[in-house]
């Protein structure tokens, strides 16, 4: 199939987070898949908006505990369609370079697989192959908790999965995970004639500042990062203020970094609060994407021998830590440049296009056949 006029219909879909509903890309991609044999089903999100799409071919969709999973995401990032020197939603082909909302990130995968279905269909396939696309990546990851909790129902366990996400040609072991926290301080509200009848939450949060602070120094270095992203307290300025919250996130490819970081500001927490009468603290994680750590892989290392390709861990925050937190291998790779993706002007080279899909084929025959 014509993996050009294929990727060219999911451009013209609109599946960014401001849409309530995917049906008609989903219905699109889901009437090839038919066609060609699959087996599909649809897994609601979490809050039952939006669904994402898990397929088989040479199984059913339940008891699978080999074959290859392909995964990648239906949404895209919401864009400023004035700033676009081309309509985003239109695929424009200039001087052999593809423009349009989600041609790196990563439509063009999906259209990679589609195109691959004849092709596919013709394989004395072994082992099965699932294809697994989700809703709402870019967002709140809510589409992948479902698969995850959908592939554990029906005990599904591929052996080996490919995550198409854009990074050059290049295999990527591992991926940073990001860990969003939600640090409360609750102190004593009272007149601000007499502060010393209160007790300050944002005082006391302003030493807990200062101490996350010092830590991103000490981490960066390792490579991990820390940024305080939010901070509200207070309501007006003749009132002590009794609470204070902080938003604060590590990015890390080391559960080792999450866990201690952790737990020096619990601790650097529990210290200090001990020095405040009417004093109270939380701090909790609210928001995660598991990181995608690196571990030895035989498929991976065949194919790295094979195919020549560097491996280079993934700055970027995938749903691979998702597969692997229940048992399946991964890799991310992919065509176009991470750069690109979420950038006006969304690009991807026609040729490395064209090109991934004779690679993911090969790949597909070499685990499967």
């Amino acid at each position: 199939m014509d993996g050009i006029k294929i990727l060219s219909k999911l451009i013209g879909y609109k599946t960014d987070a401001s849409i309530k509903s995917h049906k008609d890309c989903n219905l699109y991609i889901t009437s090839i898949l038919k066609e060609k044999g699959w087996k599909v089903g649809f897994v609601d999100n979490e809050q039952g908006n939006k669904k994402n799409i898990v397929a088989v071919l040479n199984g059913n969709l339940k008891g699978i505990n080999n074959g290859l999973l392909l995964s990648g995401h239906i949404d895209t990032v919401t864009t400023n369609r004035e700033a676009w020197a081309t309509d985003p939603f239109t695929l424009t082909i200039k001087d052999d370079v593809m423009y349009g909302l989600g041609v790196a990130d990563m439509k063009y995968f999906t259209a990679t697989v589609l195109s691959l279905t004849d092709e596919i269909k013709e394989l004395k396939l072994k082992k099965p192959i699932i294809l697994a696309l989700t809703c709402d990546e870019e967002t709140i990851m809510q589409g992948i908790n479902s698969v995850v909790k959908y592939f554990k129902q029906n005990k599904i366990k591929p052996e080996f999965g490919i995550i198409g996400e854009p990074n050059s040609k290049e295999f990527s072991n591992s991926n940073k995970g990001f860990y969003e926290f939600e640090t409360v301080i609750n102190g004593k509200a009272c007149h601000s004639s007499n502060p010393k009848l209160g007790t300050n939450a944002i005082y006391i949060m302003s030493k807990v500042i200062t101490f996350i602070e010092n830590l991103c120094e000490e981490y960066i270095e390792k490579g991990t990062t820390i940024n305080l992203g939010v901070i509200n307290g207070g309501k007006l300025c003749n009132i002590v203020p009794d609470k204070c919250t902080i938003r604060w996130d590590v990015r890390t490819f080391y559960k080792s970094h999450l866990t201690k970081i952790q737990n020096e500001v619990t601790k650097f927490l529990n210290n200090l609060i001990k020095q405040y009468k009417n004093a109270s603290f939380s701090n909790d994680i609210v928001f995660k994407i598991p990181v995608f750590e690196k571990k030895e892989n035989c498929i991976v290392n065949k194919l790295i021998k094979k195919y020549g390709f560097k491996e280079k861990p993934y700055d970027a925050a995938t749903e691979a830590g998702f597969y692997q937190e229940i048992g399946i291998d991964c890799t991310i790779f992919g065509v176009g440049d991470i750069k690109d993706a979420h950038a006006i002007n969304e690009k991807l080279n026609k040729k490395d296009f064209i090109d991934y899909k004779e690679i993911l084929l090969s790949m597909i025959k070499d685990i499967c056949c």
